[in-house]
C-alpha cells in the first residue's frame, strides 16, 4: 500500500512539473557594449559620450576610473516577468550590475544602473544579455520569481 502511495505521489510531481514546464516562457535580448580604456596624460580627463539607444557605449574611460549608465526595462504585459542580466565578450570583466536578477512586476518598469570599471589600457567589446521568463498561465504567476 505505501508503495503503491509512493509512485502515485511521484506521478503526480511528474505531472505538475511537466505541466509547468509547458508554461514557461523565456525570450533573450541582445545588446552590443563596448568600451575604451585610455591611460591618463597630462592634458586631463578624456571621456566620451554616447546617446545611440541601440549600443550600451561607455564611451572613452580613464584607466583606474569607471563610467555608469541606467537603462530602463519596460514590462508591458499583464503579468509579472523574471529578468535576469549578464555580460558576454572581454568586455564581461570589467561590468558590474546595481541587481540583476530581479521581477518586474506587471505594467511596470525598472531602472538599473551598470558600471564599467576601467582596470586597463585598451577596447572592450561584448553583449549586455537580457532574459525575460514568465509563465503563461495566470494562476502560475506566484511561480515567476523562482524562474
Amino acid at each position: 500500500m505505501k508503495a503503491r502511495m509512493l509512485i502515485v505521489a511521484v506521478l503526480l510531481v511528474i505531472i505538475a512539473a511537466l505541466l509547468l514546464y509547458r508554461n514557461i516562457e523565456y525570450s533573450e535580448t541582445v545588446y552590443p557594449i563596448n568600451m575604451q580604456v585610455i591611460e591618463p596624460d597630462e592634458s586631463g580627463m578624456k571621456f566620451g559620450i554616447s546617446v545611440d539607444p541601440d549600443l550600451l557605449n561607455f564611451g572613452k574611460v580613464p584607466e583606474g576610473s569607471s563610467s555608469e549608465k541606467a537603462i530602463t526595462i519596460r514590462n508591458p504585459e499583464d503579468a509579472p516577468v523574471k529578468i535576469r542580466m549578464y555580460p558576454s565578450g572581454d568586455i564581461s570583466e570589467y561590468i558590474s550590475f546595481e541587481k540583476n536578477d530581479f521581477v518586474i512586476n506587471k505594467n511596470q518598469e525598472e531602472k538599473v544602473y551598470i558600471r564599467a570599471e576601467g582596470k586597463t589600457a585598451g577596447n572592450f567589446t561584448g553583449s549586455l544579455v537580457i532574459t525575460a521568463g514568465t509563465v503563461g498561465s495566470g494562476w502560475l504567476e506566484w511561480m515567476v520569481p523562482l524562474l
